[in-house]
């Protein structure tokens, strides 16, 4: 996978996708599985970080992998129906 990705999308190796995180004008909530093979677990504290100065919310799923939807779909539900997903 991880050669396929370089070939086709070469940048996306250096995108730093949290330091753009700060500009975004709109709440994001990210749900993290904690399995997740694809998300280093220190993306997940550095979103835990910003989450303490912007509008971006992280919930840990646990018993989840990279598709959290299929994986925990009562978790996705209950943050959608909820307050949190949109504070």
């Amino acid at each position: 996978m991880n050669a396929t990705q370089n070939r086709l999308l070469p940048k996306l190796g250096s995108l730093n996708v949290t330091g753009e995180l700060l500009r975004l004008r709109v709440p994001v909530h990210f749900i993290i599985g904690d399995r997740d093979p694809l998300v280093p677990a220190s993306i997940g504290q550095q979103l835990g970080e910003l989450s303490k100065i912007s509008r971006i919310a992280v919930t840990f799923a646990p018993f989840a992998g990279h598709m959290v939807h299929f994986d925990r779909p009562e978790i996705v539900r209950s943050i959608l129906m909820s307050d949190k997903a949109f504070n």
